[in-house]
């Protein structure tokens, strides 16, 4: 099952211990390397502290419109888990980043991002193209195993146009062959 990052954002988590709705989710932590979420920032919780995180193997169920956690105690603070701090500090985001092809040549920027829900991994990046580009096709859809690298400021994806050296043996007819 896949979601959009965008209605990943304000999904409530719940309890199952006592069914009520515990915080809400504000954002994604994300590694950059592997392009996985490994946990959820969420709406500061008294108990808890003011940036308390929900780790996924703490994740009970993924629902259409909510997170189930067994209690309130699945969530921790940020500055708890010592290997989420470089994530924290870095801040990685892909929506906003621009997209260029390996030849160098500027797609356009991310304007959201598909992801798995059983792997938690990135797996489709939807790209909001140029004024003039939009013009003539609508949003481009780039799968993963078409991204290259990720840097901070950049997705590098495989260049999927094809340079023709010779137009005229293109066009030619093939001929048939004899038998």
């Amino acid at each position: 099952m896949y979601a959009l990052a965008s209605q990943l954002i304000g999904l409530p988590i719940l309890s199952l211990q006592n069914a009520e709705t515990i915080t809400r989710v504000t954002g994604l932590i994300m590694e950059i390397k592997s392009l996985e979420i490994v946990a959820f920032s969420c709406e500061p919780v008294r108990d808890i502290g003011k940036h308390p995180v929900l780790l996924l193997r703490d994740i009970r169920q993924v629902a259409i419109d909510c997170l189930l956690v067994n209690t309130a105690e699945d969530l921790v603070e940020a500055d708890d888990i010592v290997r989420l701090a470089p994530l924290l500090k870095r801040g990685f985001n892909p929506k906003g980043l621009k997209v260029v092809t390996d030849h160098k040549r500027k797609v356009g920027t991310v304007e959201d991002f598909t992801v798995n829900l059983q792997t938690f991994h990135l797996q489709k990046i939807y790209v909001r193209q140029s004024m003039v580009r939009s013009w003539v096709g609508a949003s481009l859809i780039i799968d993963r195993s078409q991204i290259l690298e990720v840097s901070e400021r950049e997705f590098t994806v495989r260049d999927v146009t094809i340079k023709v050296r010779d137009r005229a043996s293109v066009l030619a007819p093939k001929p048939v062959p004899k038998r």
